[in-house]
């Protein structure tokens, strides 16, 4: 299939002068509003010329991919203070914006966004694999069952958290060394920790991922019909709105397996006072229950909750625009023939 400069071209004219045409709204629906615009002027421009439509997988793992990077980039700096909270040198904070003050006066600013490159870089494929698995379980389920329960949304999130996992268990395993060390670099940990040192911390990642995605798609996809008004679907501010509504449970109610996780992955499992066997690399081999048994005994049941807070303030405004960014792409996608309307 090829896509006519003309006929996108009428097609975005078209799209620009009916939004150009709505009532106005408040400042955050006029942000999205001329972010909308400007993603459908940027397919104009793209499609100005005859060249071949890529396949449908291809445009929808771009859409996901450009989805998760804004998202992550656009709250690094709470992730950041997050993760320090969290690991065996939390202790010394009293909350976050302690954490932010004695983060950045060892440093500066730019200390609040060590390892970013490499979360960025790994989100991309991480949210892409978190969005686009649900959205195939999701129609697959729909078209199987004729409708979709309460119970498949839930199968169809869990499924996309636990695949998400084979990229985001490495990625978390670096960053989590860039965020907690200031003396290594991400080529230096991944020869230190070896192909094997990536998956510590498995257990607890999909237990984190699979449960966050069965609660954070479910509530989204609710939210965005209760933001549903006369018929006409949510648009940007209120997918966004939706977005922020859906993540603040599923962070704060996964905040103990990201603890777990984060002290599992800092230092290969080394900064856990338990005794256990170490592999070739002196990586502690830690099951995660055990893990979480120390934690609780050394530091009482408040600790795996450390961040929780913090992981809310990130998660929310993320998903926010992650989910409201890759709706809004696929609308458009859609509304020039790149994509089949999906139900």
């Amino acid at each position: 299939m090829l896509i006519n400069y003309n006929d996108q071209v009428i097609k975005g004219r078209s799209l620009v002068k009916n939004k150009a045409s709505e009532e106005p709204l408040g400042h955050t629906s006029q942000l999205f509003m001329q972010l909308e615009l400007i993603s459908c002027c940027m397919i104009m421009v793209v499609s100005s010329a005859v060249f071949p439509l890529p396949p449908p997988f291809v445009i929808s793992t771009t859409i996901g991919a450009v989805a998760g990077a804004v998202g992550a980039f656009a709250v690094y700096p709470i992730d950041y203070i997050k993760t320090q909270m969290q690991s065996s040198q939390g202790s010394q904070y009293t909350d976050g914006f302690d954490a932010a003050r004695k983060i950045v006066s060892k440093g500066s600013v730019r200390a609040l966004y060590r390892g970013c490159g490499t979360q960025v870089a790994g989100v991309a494929p991480e949210k892409t694999v978190k969005l686009l698995v649900n959205d195939a379980v999701r129609n697959a389920l729909t078209a199987s069952l004729g409708c979709l329960p309460l119970w498949a949304e839930v199968v169809a999130g869990s499924t996309a958290g636990a695949c998400q996992v084979l990229v985001t268990n490495p990625l978390e395993v670096v960053k989590v060394g860039l965020q907690t060390q200031t003396d290594v670099s991400a080529e230096q940990l991944i020869r230190e920790l070896g192909v094997g040192g990536l998956w510590n911390g498995a257990t607890a990642c999909v237990v984190r991922d699979a449960s966050f995605s069965a609660i954070l798609f479910p509530c989204y996809s609710h939210a965005k019909d209760m933001l549903t008004f006369d018929g006409t679907a949510a648009g940007p501010a209120g997918l966004f709105i939706a977005g922020v509504l859906a993540a603040v449970p599923a962070a704060y109610l996964t905040t103990p397996a990201d603890v777990v996780k984060t002290r599992l992955q800092q230092r290969g499992g080394n900064a856990l006072r338990v005794a256990v066997a170490k592999d070739a690399r002196g990586l502690a081999c830690i099951p995660a229950y055990v893990a979480a048994t120390e934690l609780i005994e050394e530091e009482g049941r408040g600790v795996l909750f450390s961040g929780g807070i913090e992981r809310v303030l990130r998660s929310a405004p993320q998903f926010g625009v992650t989910l409201a960014l890759f709706d809004v792409l696929k609308r458009l996608c859609e509304d020039f023939g790149w994509l089949p309307p999906m139900a």
